[in-house]
């Protein structure tokens, strides 16, 4: 027995509209997981980079620093 106070016709077009409407679901939310895999990667790449960068410079500065203070030690 239908319980429902609608026929089959309007059943089925709910039905039809219920699995349209996860169907975009799904797909938007697969969207948004390959927008967020993809902002993840940018932003571990970056991080990588500038943490690459910023030890070049400390090494950078300490090769500087050693080969300047002998002179300094020299002069005075």
């Amino acid at each position: 027995m239908n319980n429902f106070p609608w026929g089959e016709k309007e059943q089925a077009e709910f039905q039809k509209e219920a699995e349209e409407f996860s169907e975009k679901y799904d797909n938007k939310l697969s969207e948004i997981k390959d927008e967020r895999e993809i902002a993840v990667k940018e932003i571990k790449k970056r991080l990588f980079d500038s943490v690459k960068r910023f030890l070049t410079l400390i090494l950078v500065v300490m090769l500087i620093l050693s080969l300047v203070s002998p002179l300094f030690s020299s002069i005075f």
